[in-house]
């Protein structure tokens, strides 16, 4: 098997050898404007290579200059356990833990409700049930006052109750 190896080994490498030399001496009428491929080839790679170190170096730059921010910036920071401060301008120390848990909290959602609602939707109910005792339908009612259907019929069905009383069923 090893000799079969060697065998094939050789081959190719006599075969590889001589188309070499073949492309060499066909290639000698030609060999200025090989020259000024390879140059042009060199060239290029020198060129990209140029660019690939500026790109380097300027990335580097940026990321020295960042971490000159953040020392600057970490000066001021006073970290004990899971309590981190800030020393501010002023030397008034910013919580900022507190300032953290306090961003994760909804504001405080308060519902205003003016006296005037109330006062309107109590003289609203005297006359859906003024009008739905006199005979008009709910959905009349709701036209006519500019309410929905659903506050009519809860309104109606309050007064049938306090007229009635409850239904038990």
């Amino acid at each position: 098997m090893q000799r079969l190896y060697i065998l094939a080994l050789g081959f190719v490498v006599t075969l590889g050898g001589a188309l070499g030399i073949l492309m060499y001496v066909s290639l000698i009428p030609f060999i200025h404007y090989v020259g000024i491929a390879v140059l042009g080839l060199l060239g290029l790679g020198a060129g990209c290579v140029s660019l690939l170190m500026a790109a380097y170096t300027y990335s580097q730059v940026g990321v020295m200059l960042a971490r000159r921010k953040q020392a600057r910036y970490c000066e001021r920071v006073i970290v004990a356990g899971d309590v981190v401060a800030y020393l501010t301008d002023q030397g008034q120390l910013m919580h900022l833990s507190a300032e953290h848990e306090r961003a994760k909290l909804l504001p405080d959602q308060t519902m205003v409700v003016g006296a005037a609602a109330a006062q309107d939707d109590a003289a609203l109910k005297k006359d859906v049930v003024q009008l739905y005792l006199s005979g008009n339908s709910l959905r009349e009612i709701a036209a006519m006052l500019g309410i929905s259907y659903y506050k009519a019929q809860k309104w109606a069905k309050e007064a049938d109750i306090a007229r009635y009383g409850a239904i038990e069923g």
